[in-house]
């Protein structure tokens, strides 16, 4: 043990600990290396004072009964009592215009947008808006309580009003909404009209109703916003946006006059990129911008925008016509942004207490760890890699810092579980109230697997927030499965530096290159473009890879160089998904590159693991029997001491080593012709279920029994590296049956050994023919038994 490590280590029995959830933080930077500074911000609901320690993970695996958790104190200069304060999170997005001295001084004035209202009936939403809602003081276009649009003005509680429409608006459905203000005939015009083709569905009729009022009501001043209008709250428990809009905003703009109906609709209809119209004061374009958080004014009065929370950009707008797909190729077909009530980027907490990495502080899984008298458990976790250039072992764990943030605060319904599934995730919880806690904190925001308020999917996620499943004790799907493999390394004494995803792709394969051996997760699911680039520049250069896991390098995800907390995925209409992206918005936002798995984009996983997804389910783990393969001279240092059939049929995560998801070879799809696939799996039962992608048509589930299995894959490379992949992610449960000493230890433990042996391995070219089977979609792998 270090010197930086106190000798005292922490245990815990083993009996499930149900922890009061009024304890949340979060830090700002989720890797960091010696000399980086991390800040901790923690909000304590009860506003009890609370301790905070700093701790080393080793196994996170409080919750399967094996009785290994441990976590180890480490001494650090902000280890001691905190005043516990509340902190609230102002959960929604919106746009701003913070400076808006050009509109400060308007008279008659219209207002208008294209509005595409997803939850109409959800109450008041305010769309267009400068309006104070502490002091009832301003105006707004609004969709009132009773799903109409509506204007809304006043000078202070007493002396408000508002004017609406007796038609509610049509939910997913575009509308032209206005509001002329005439102040010399003090008058008000509210409109719509629809604004899309309504197919053999009736169309509405165009409604308009003008009324008088009073100029004293429609003061001006404080910022514009979108989507959303302010309060100035005097408690800081209380929100700073209300009435939030769930929808799609279009081609906002204002004018310094009373447009007339004839003049709304030639402004709807034109660009005016000429500037034509004297009157515009304010034309916030969407399609430009999109990927930053700028909507563009195009009036020339420099009143351009800022997005808060991240709302969803790149999406189809009032134009979109169809013949488009990509919003580089037309952006005007995409001038809109989604607003949801739930967006959330950043809880925009203040920090409570910020460490310097030491020097001389081992690479590893830490935590600051906060606990309360009332019993309340926090771990803010993050992740501390070697300095730069100066590795401190040969071998490198990378950690899939993309997925954990895919999967935050994930808290499935049953039904968008497979069969088995809600059973399966409720006994890999520390309590059966995990997610039930979850949804209790809506605020702190939801997984990638999961829907906002008005049932679009949710793309984006962010480090940013508490992240109730990125600590130990929590379950075994992410962090605390990857812990499996930190504790099996520090039992057997093998050193280790940690990585991550999110580092890796900021660094490139300079990130990599210093180790000998890297290895994975065991669910490393998704990945950018850069990650790929890097682990194929790295295995391309002599580096030797043990993928440790299933359903590797599946999805597309992209991240903002600007934003680097922040990830988004878009899902195109094919892989095994919860939910597919809109059609038309299969292009990432923060970059423009297609989305989807990796296998459709040209880069299936089998070109770099020799394996890829081809099954899941939750229902239980079955093991491995030895292939022919196995008895190859190339094999023989996997299976030194292992004289056994049968693999695993054992371990923490459903019993067995082969379960949760799982990878097979692949020729066809780019499983080197020279691989081994030294085991397969058998026995699974009916809950493991074949990937979509590997059908193309409806078929029985018996049809696919014979080809769902697991492969273990080992193959050398060129510039004598090698990769061996395990293929299932409940492999790593089984390392440490029977005290570490079974034969999935030692089949992971001889070619780890072998890895870190400085001795190239030798490449056997094409030894084979070629694939042994011709392999499609529909086919399998034939190894002979």
């Amino acid at each position: 043990m270090k010197p930086d490590e106190a000798a005292l280590e922490g245990s815990m029995e083993q009996e499930k600990v149900t922890r009061r959830r009024n304890l949340f933080g979060y830090c700002d930077r989720l890797t960091v290396r010696p000399g980086d500074t991390v800040s901790f911000k923690a909000s304590a609901y009860d506003e009890v004072a609370y301790d905070a320690t700093l701790v080393r993970i080793v196994n996170g695996d409080a919750v399967s009964g094996a009785g290994d958790y441990r976590e180890i104190v480490v001494d650090a200069p902000f280890s001691g009592r905190y005043e516990g304060r509340f902190q609230a999170t102002n959960i929604g997005s919106c746009a701003m215009v913070a400076a808006t001295g050009a509109l400060d001084f308007l008279q008659s004035f219209t207002v208008q947008s294209y509005v595409f209202p997803t939850t109409p009936d959800k109450g008041e939403q305010h769309l267009v808006s400068r309006w104070n809602d502490t002091a009832r003081r301003g105006w707004a276009l609004i969709i009132d309580a009773n799903g109409c649009p509506a204007f809304v003005a006043g000078d202070g509680p007493r002396h408000t009003t508002s004017i609406a429409l007796s038609r509610p608006l049509l939910a997913r459905r575009w509308v032209l909404l206005s509001a002329s203000v005439n102040l010399e005939d003090r008058s008000i015009t509210l409109a719509q009209r629809p604004a899309e083709d309504c197919g053999f569905d009736a169309a509405p009729e165009p409604e308009s109703v003008t009324a008088p009022i009073d100029p004293s009501m429609l003061p001006q001043g404080g910022p514009l916003l979108f989507a959303a209008s302010r309060r100035e709250p005097s408690d800081r428990k209380a929100r700073k946006t209300v009435h939030l809009f769930n929808g799609r905003l279009d081609s906002m703009r204002l004018a310094k006059a009373a447009w007339s109906p004839a003049q709304v609709e030639a402004a709807a209809g034109s660009r005016m990129e000429d500037g034509t119209s004297r009157d515009l004061v304010g034309w916030w374009d969407c399609s430009a911008g999109i990927g930053t958080d700028r909507i563009t004014d195009r009036s020339g009065h420099g009143l351009h925008a800022r997005t808060v929370n991240l709302p969803l950009r790149a999406v189809r707008g009032v134009h979109w016509d169809g013949t488009c797909h990509d919003w580089r190729q037309n952006p005007e077909h995409y001038g809109a942004i989604h607003f949801h009530d739930d967006d959330l980027y950043d809880c925009a907490w203040q920090s409570n207490f910020a460490y310097e990495v030491p020097a001389d502080l081992r690479s590893g899984i830490y935590a600051a760890r906060l606990q309360s008298e009332t019993g309340a458990e926090e771990y803010i976790t993050f992740f501390v890699a070697a300095p730069k250039g100066q590795p401190g072992a040969k071998l490198a764990v990378l950690l899939p810092t993309f997925t954990y943030l895919a999967y935050a605060n994930e808290s499935f319904d049953s039904s968008e579980l497979p069969p088995g599934g809600e059973e399966a995730h409720a006994q890999l919880v520390e309590d059966p109230s995990y997610y039930d806690e979850v949804r209790a904190y809506p605020e702190l925001g939801r997984s990638l697997y999961q829907h906002h308020s008005d049932g679009s999917p949710i793309h984006l996620s962010s480090w940013l927030r508490p992240i109730l499943n990125l600590e130990p004790k929590s379950n075994l799907f992410g962090l605390c499965a990857d812990t499996l493999i930190t504790a099996w390394l520090e039992h057997r004494g093998i050193d280790y530096d940690i990585l991550t995803d999110d580092l890796v792709h900021e660094e490139g394969v300079g990130s990599l290159s210093p180790y000998q051996v890297v290895m994975s997760g065991n669910h490393p699911e998704y990945a950018t473009t850069r990650l790929l680039d890097a682990v194929q520049s790295y295995l391309g250069g002599g580096g030797r890879y043990m993928y440790m896991g299933g359903n590797g390098f599946y999805w597309r995800v992209d991240r903002r160089h600007d934003l680097p907390e922040a990830i988004e995925v878009r899902r195109a209409r094919s892989g095994s998904a919860v939910w597919f992206s809109e059609v038309g918005e299969y292009h990432h936002e923060f970059s423009g590159d297609l989305g989807g798995i990796w296998r459709d984009l040209g880069r299936a996983p089998q070109r770099l693991l020799g394996i890829g997804f081809i099954a899941q389910g939750f229902a239980g783990s079955t093991w491995y029997r030895r292939s022919a393969d196995a008895d190859e001279a190339r094999a023989a240092f996997i299976f030194a001491g292992v004289d056994d059939e049968v693999i695993g049929d054992f371990g923490l995560l459903g019993g067995g080593a082969a379960g949760e998801e799982i990878d097979a070879a692949s020729y066809d799809l780019g499983t080197p012709g020279h691989a081994l696939v030294v085991a397969r799996s058998e026995n699974h039962n009916s809950a493991m279920l074949m990937v979509r992608e590997e059908t193309v048509s409806s078929r029985p589930i018996e049809w696919a029994r014979d080809r769902v299995h697991a492969d273990v894959v080992f193959f050398e490379t060129p510039a004598g590296g090698a990769v061996f992949s395990t293929g299932s992610m409940a492999w790593v449960g089984s390392l440490s049956h029977n005290d570490y000493e079974n034969n999935v230890e030692r089949m992971t433990m001889n070619v780890l050994r072998r890895f870190l042996d400085d001795s190239a391995f030798v490449y056997p070219g094409r030894a084979r023919a070629g694939p042994r089977d011709g392999y499609s979609a529909l086919k399998t792998v034939r190894v002979a038994p």
